[in-house]
């Protein structure tokens, strides 16, 4: 999921690339992240796009589309995680909003 978070990842695709079954990966990703693997993308995807959003020239749109969302889904679920729209970082020119994700704690840094 970090190296390729616009792919459209689903518990059954997870589960094959560990050689699991879908149940089993789900209840041993749950276990030791303590979140559900569509939240730990849900992270990555934001933090990319804050990254991109705040350090490149690149289209809301492209953003989105680069990291695996819908124009619309992605305005959304950006404004819903970091409480502002994608534009108003761009064009404020702030640095990143964040550039780790957080499971049961513990800071991943990206």
């Amino acid at each position: 999921m970090l190296a390729t978070p616009d792919r459209p990842w689903k518990g059954v695709g997870l589960a094959v690339s560990c050689n699991m079954s879908r149940a089993t990966f789900t209840r041993i990703f749950q276990q030791v992240t303590n979140t559900t693997s569509g939240e730990v993308l849900t992270q990555i995807r934001m933090v990319t796009a804050a990254k991109l959003v705040s350090e490149s020239r690149m289209s809301v749109g492209l953003i989105a589309e680069k990291i695996g969302y819908q124009y619309e889904a992605f305005n959304r679920v950006f404004k819903r995680h970091y409480s502002t729209w994608p534009r108003c970082i761009s064009v404020r020119g702030q640095g990143p909003i964040c550039t780790y994700i957080t499971l049961r704690g513990l800071k991943f840094w990206m």
